[in-house]
């Protein structure tokens, strides 16, 4: 039985999941007779107290498609259990506490040891509801790695913090759980079927001095504005995922968020019909600077992803990922050196290959 596996972090509403999903990137394709499970990240606090309910939900045999409900379904046979939690690092790495959160909680890696742990050829889908910036999708956003030892948070290359619950860069590097320096990436890139859609909701955004880059690069103040920016795209989370899975993965631009509010830019409050692709004007969780025709930005960043890289952008302005067009590109640009082997141990540039 094929398997559609969503995740939901925290912040996120509990209706969202079920109002946006999609089976296919295009147009709604009814799949029926599927194995759903859902990783619910997400806690509540009632009070001063934490009533802690990670947990993940399986259906045994649901229909996905059509029209969409608004809440979890209550059809199907479903069962539930906990997720597994770990103590986590709460400060800042200037030493700042949220109090806003548990001291353990589930992490990432559960959804990694699952996934690895599917039969060949089942996963048909991979959708995570959550918010996100450049390194990653979010699941508590109060979570750190590694306190304040920079030089260890900055290093791709180290092992994952023990204490973090976070989808993290480094997880594609070295002997991390994702790492497309050793064998593993063929077991798991073995457990989704040949049209698994794969998608990232979450924003992609990062402000400070690599946002400023990437507006210098945008407006053609930067003599290698673009070179940047394909550098930036590679090393990214959904692209790297991408190179993992050989399939295609579903994310906004880099440097740019996303969108679930109802209202549009003026205030107005949009109409949600419940089926995909959305029509103009109604309600659906989109990417603005593809959505806005009125966005400064919108021409070159459109000619860079679809002109240059030939990547295809979805209804509500998402961006599709693909490593074959990445190395279609880099074959056309050989000039531009990649270090592709995602290992400190043996360090090479791509010379057209990945």
């Amino acid at each position: 039985m094929k398997e559609f596996i969503f995740v939901r972090g925290k912040g996120v509403d509990e209706e969202y999941p079920w109002m946006f999903y999609q089976t296919h990137w295009r147009e709604d394709k009814v799949k029926r007779n599927i194995k759903l499970t859902y990783f619910d990240y997400d806690f509540e606090i009632r009070g001063k107290a934490f009533e802690v309910k990670p947990k993940i939900k399986t259906w045994n045999s649901i229909n996905l498609g059509g029209k969409r409900i608004t809440k979890e379904p209550t059809k199907g046979n479903s069962y539930s259990e906990k997720l597994m939690q770990h103590d986590i690092n709460n400060p800042d790495y200037r030493g700042t506490k949220s109090k806003n959160i548990p001291t353990s909680l589930p992490s990432c890696l559960l959804l990694y040891d699952y996934i690895k742990k599917r039969p060949d050829n089942s996963i048909s889908s991979l959708q995570l509801f959550t918010h996100g910036v450049y390194n990653g999708p979010i699941l508590y956003s109060e979570v750190y790695e590694y306190h304040n030892d920079l030089n260890k948070k900055y290093d791709r290359y180290q092992d994952r913090d023990k204490r973090d619950t976070e989808f993290r860069l480094r997880d594609f590097y070295e002997n991390n759980p994702l790492s497309l320096a050793s064998d593993e990436r063929h077991k798991i890139r073995r457990k989704f079927t040949h049209d698994s859609f794969i998608k990232l909701y979450g924003c992609d955004y990062f402000d400070g001095q690599s946002g400023s880059i990437l507006r210098k690069a945008l407006r053609g103040e930067l003599e290698k504005g673009f070179e940047e920016y394909v550098r930036t795209v590679f090393y990214s989370y959904p692209f790297l995922l991408s190179l993992l899975t050989s399939k295609v993965v579903w994310a906004p631009p880099v440097g740019y968020g996303t969108n679930f509010s109802s209202r549009d830019s003026s205030g107005k409050k949009k109409t949600y019909a419940g089926v995909y692709p959305p029509k103009k004007g109604q309600h659906w969780w989109d990417v603005p600077v593809f959505v806005d025709p009125k966005n400064k930005t919108l021409s070159t960043l459109k000619d860079w992803y679809v002109n240059k890289f030939k990547f295809q952008i979805d209804s509500v302005g998402f961006v599709g990922y693909d490593w074959v067009k990445m190395k279609e590109f880099l074959d056309r640009h050989p000039d531009l050196k990649l270090d592709v082997t995602f290992s400190s141990k043996k360090k090479t540039t791509n010379n057209g290959s990945l």
